[in-house]
């Protein structure tokens, strides 16, 4: 029997992170398949395709932000005082505390450690983040994270308390690789939270659209479990977030691992239940996510046919991974519309769909709306109702 299966097959795309500047427009970006194994012996579910690392975060400026948006300030401020009321409640903070986050962005989180009295370094893999972070004097290393490159940053910086890395473990080629270099950072008594998209949550709600290239990996607790034994780390707590659809924080300290350790026997027995292990599961998936594509076209026809602008809400990654599925160009989305300074007056990567300010849609009286981020549905319908009482919602 074959260690890997593909599980699900989304076509051939760009990176979603890219957004498209004027001069590169007449030139092609990279494409490659999108699809994914499962390791029926490791539980590891993976993209078949690798794409080369530094690629994705430097061929073209990377573009989202943790300060991006409000909802993201308020979200990691929150994590800031969850992490600080944990080594309180450890008895830790009488001395400064060292703390490494691993793709730090634009320092947005670093600097609640910092303003706090926290010593800071950050990681992160894009040039353009770090000159961001650097620039608002939160130290930051522009490299990817591995096990070789952790041998450097101990030698030079030490061992940390803290080692936070939220939502950039599946970004990593190889995950495992990674764990190991953060434990090489980590003295007896570091805490280690790692925070990533659940995949549980993804195929129970069909959110096809967290797939893509920069993803490399989707976890499961089932999978850590499997491997954390290995490297001699404990799951002492999983937290619950809303952030990416849903997501789980999960807290690792240098403790004997702990066999059939009942917190994480809850999580595996869920991820079973639902069949995150068998192919017949994936194979609905699909011919769900068909038979919704074809309903949406269905509407758009008609829409279209009766002279409605179709615009999406939502630049965001998981924004590229919908369109390119549903194979739409601009002919079909007028235009997506974001806040971001980094990606208005950009375009979508292979479709070539124009970013513009959320106020462009104003004075469009015949108009249809996709919020394609659409884990900030609640914030975004009433935001764009706001500016066009005359919006109609299309959804999938």
């Amino acid at each position: 029997m074959k260690k890997e299966i593909e599980i699900l097959n989304l076509g051939f795309h760009p990176y979603a992170d890219t957004f498209i500047e004027k001069k590169y427009l007449k030139l092609s970006e990279p494409i490659y398949k999108l699809s994914c194994t499962l390791n029926k012996k490791s539980y590891l579910i993976q993209n078949k395709f690798k794409t080369p690392d530094y690629e994705r975060y430097n061929l073209y400026d990377y573009s989202y932000t943790s300060s991006n948006s409000s909802y993201s300030k308020v979200y990691w401020q929150k994590y800031f005082s969850n992490v600080d009321d944990n080594f309180k409640d450890d008895g830790k903070i009488s001395k400064k505390i060292k703390v490494l986050e691993i793709g730090s962005n634009d320092g947005y989180l670093l600097s609640q450690f910092k303003k706090n009295d926290y010593s800071v370094l950050g990681i992160d893999a894009s040039k353009k983040m770090c000159q961001l972070a650097n620039k608002k004097k939160i130290k930051t290393l522009n490299l990817i994270f591995n096990f070789e490159n952790s041998k450097n940053i101990k030698r030079k910086y030490g061992t940390f308390d803290l080692i936070i890395a939220n939502n950039v473990l599946n970004h990593s080629n190889n995950p495992e690789d990674f764990v190991k270099a953060a434990k090489n950072v980590m003295s007896k008594n570091s805490l280690f939270i790692v925070e990533f998209p659940y995949w549980l949550n993804l195929v129970r709600d069909k959110k096809f659209d967290q797939i893509y290239h920069e993803h490399v990996s989707y976890f499961t607790i089932k999978y850590f479990d499997n491997f954390l034994k290995r490297l001699n780390l404990s799951i002492t707590n999983i937290q619950e977030t809303e952030y990416h659809g849903g997501s789980l924080r999960i807290f690792l300290k240098k403790k004997p691992f702990i066999t059939k350790n009942q917190l994480v026997q809850i999580y595996i027995k869920k991820e079973e239940k639902l069949g995150l292990f068998k192919k017949k599961t994936y194979l609905r998936f699909m011919k769900e996510i068909k038979k919704r594509k074809m309903l949406l076209l269905k509407k758009i026809i008609r829409y279209k046919s009766l002279n409605y602008k179709i615009v999406g809400i939502g630049a965001a990654a998981k924004a590229n991974t919908f369109i390119n599925y549903m194979g739409f160009n601009h002919e079909v989305i007028d235009f997506v519309t974001d806040i971001s300074k980094f990606k208005i007056g950009k375009w979508l990567p292979l479709s070539r769909i124009p970013i513009k300010h959320d106020n462009k849609i104003r004075n469009i009286k015949k108009l249809c709306i996709i919020v394609l981020s659409w884990n900030l549905s609640k914030i975004l319908k009433p935001k764009i109702l706001k500016i066009n009482k005359y919006a109609k919602l299309i959804s999938f």
